[in-house]
């Protein structure tokens, strides 16, 4: 995959688990930005190499729940 379709991927990936865990906490969206993007699970994200981004939007979820 380029380089640009991986990061739009990525970045698509990111917006749904903040979607999706905004909702499963109760809390607004912009909380949720808040807290996953200050989180470990969304650098490693963002490392392509261990390809987290390929387990989705829940994934990165459990992952954020799991270390922070």
């Amino acid at each position: 995959m380029n380089s640009d379709k991986l990061d739009f991927t990525i970045d698509l990936i990111l917006s749904m688990a903040i979607k999706d865990f905004a909702w499963q906490e109760g809390i607004p969206e912009e909380e949720a930005r808040d807290k996953l993007m200050s989180s470990t699970a969304v650098s490693l994200l963002y490392d392509t190499e261990n390809k987290i981004w390929t387990e989705g939007s829940d994934a990165l979820i459990r992952l954020y729940r799991e270390i922070g």
